[in-house]
């Protein structure tokens, strides 16, 4: 009989040439035993370290949150500070002595100011006004059709007509839909009896 050791389960086997020989393995509950225990501590460890991960994880998903929501609150404050400066300019206005003494003229200015106040105010926080031209295509993702206006003229089919009123985006995203008048192809048929 000779023996020899297994590469793989470093189990040692007598194996024999002669018919009948048994194959004996010496001390295999030994080997196994010391495999379930390294098996206990490597799942031992996983599950530590799954634990590790999952408390960073949580306390990442934490601080994204905080970071979220402050960003959204100061976004809000600038926002309202910015409304609050012409709103106080705006009733500034009819407190000084000129307010009655005010022109039209002079009425529409500061109509105008203020209304570039805001579009500043809106430019400050990345929201961009947008308005097509005549003859551009009609795109339901930007804009909202007030007014279809019918055409005999098949080119002119879900073409804008005109601009009712300005879009805004910011970012990309679309917040308000342009309002606008689009053309729609009217097939007419006129007969002797028409």
């Amino acid at each position: 009989m000779e023996n020899e050791m297994n590469p793989v389960t470093g189990y040692t086997l007598q194996t024999g040439t002669a018919t009948g020989d048994e194959i004996k393995c010496e001390d295999p509950g030994s080997s196994l035993n010391e495999m379930r225990e390294a098996a206990k501590n490597i799942e031992t460890l996983i599950c530590s370290q799954l634990e590790t991960k999952d408390a960073q994880i949580d306390r990442l998903h934490a601080e994204l949150s905080y970071y979220k929501q402050d960003q959204a609150q100061r976004f809000e404050e600038q926002l309202l500070k910015a409304v609050i400066k012409i709103l106080v300019s705006m009733k500034k206005t009819p407190r000084t002595d000129r307010w009655n003494d005010m022109t039209a003229d002079e009425a529409k200015r500061e109509y105008l100011y203020a209304a570039d106040d805001i579009a500043d105010m809106l430019t400050l926080q990345n929201v961009d006004e947008f308005e097509s031209r005549e003859g551009d295509d009609f795109d339901a993702s930007r804009h909202q059709a007030a007014k279809a206006v019918t055409t005999p003229d098949k080119s002119l089919d879900k073409k804008i007509k005109r601009s009712l009123a300005p879009g805004f985006e910011r970012n990309g995203k679309v917040m308000i839909f342009e309002r606008v008048e689009v053309f729609r192809f009217a097939d007419y048929q006129y007969t002797e009896d028409s």
